[in-house]
């Protein structure tokens, strides 16, 4: 492994073994929840979305699940605190979109962040995985107009 691999390795599983994977807190009543299910591999996120005036507060996960499943639940729950509601099925379609481009495709500028999910464009089984979070989340916010 080159130097730059073996970083975004250990990034990775830094996130995949985040202390806030399976640290619920009361969040109040304005809590969004959704789970949901890999059944092909398995993998299983549960999420916890506050969100105040259409705008995400705070995201808490647990996962059963594979570090890059792991890795992305950490990730969005960062990554999306501060966005509007409106903007997270968009956000969701460009990085799906992204990731289904040749490996040495430029990576949006919006998405910067989640660069580190570069090397799954060689690998759409092992994207499920990255994006299955995100899959919860959409679910999690999915009753709230878009006002």
């Amino acid at each position: 492994m080159n130097p730059e691999e073996l970083e975004l390795r250990d990034f990775l599983l830094k996130h995949s073994r985040s202390k806030s994977n399976g640290n619920f807190t009361e969040m109040g009543d304005n809590v969004l929840q959704a789970r949901v299910l890999n059944p092909t591999c398995g993998d299983q996120v549960e999420l916890r979305v506050l969100v105040i005036s259409q705008q995400v507060q705070k995201i808490e996960y647990r996962t059963q699940s594979c570090a890059i499943c792991a890795a992305s639940a950490s990730l969005l729950s960062t990554f999306c605190v501060g966005k509007k509601v409106s903007e997270l099925a968009e956000l969701n379609n460009r990085l799906q979109l992204t990731l289904q481009q040749p490996p040495e495709s430029d990576w949006p500028t919006e998405l910067q962040a989640l660069k580190c999910w570069q090397h799954l464009r060689i690998n759409p089984l092992r994207q499920r995985c990255a994006l299955l979070p995100w899959t919860g989340l959409l679910r999690a916010v999915g009753n709230i107009s878009a006002n």
